[in-house]
């Protein structure tokens, strides 16, 4: 196992860094890690809302 972990880091750290490196990509990155904890949250509360309109549906039947 440790020979697997130490080829993948010595071949793919390089091609990261460099990925890494460019801004684009880079901002592309920051942004989807500063918007995953509300795409989690609101995850968690869709079937709680889901729940509530078919709830609501069969209440009032509209």
């Amino acid at each position: 196992m440790d020979k697997f972990i130490g080829i993948f880091e010595e071949k793919l750290t390089p091609i990261a860094m460099k990925l890494d490196s460019n801004r684009y990509l880079s901002a592309i990155k920051n942004s989807f890690m500063a918007a995953m904890p509300l795409l989690i949250i609101g995850s968690f509360f869709y079937p709680f809302c889901e729940y509530a309109d078919t709830c609501l549906y069969k209440l009032y039947g509209t």
